[in-house]
């Protein structure tokens, strides 16, 4: 979650930059990098949204997603865990 989150701070920073030109560096390969952290932006919040962070900041792998984001495979994998510690 906190590379998410650090992810997003990058990308809301940069956001006003929309040509090579604003960005006041010579180097293709920086501008290029630069240019592209705000088109990230969109798919990172979308990721934030599916985490729990209450469960995040406890550490809580069972609750890690919200519950309207768990799919089967998470559920299945949440109940295979659970059975093998209680046994």
């Amino acid at each position: 979650m906190n590379v998410l989150q650090t992810l997003q701070r990058i990308a809301n920073e940069f956001a006003p930059i929309k040509k090579a030109g604003d960005t006041g560096l010579k180097s293709r390969t920086v501008n290029d990098a630069i240019l592209s952290l705000p088109n990230i932006a969109e798919q990172v919040v979308e990721y934030l949204e599916r985490i729990n962070p209450e469960a995040a900041k406890k550490d809580d792998k069972y609750s890690f997603f919200r519950e309207e984001q768990e799919t089967d495979a998470i559920t299945e994998r949440n109940f295979v865990c659970t059975s093998y510690i209680q046994v």
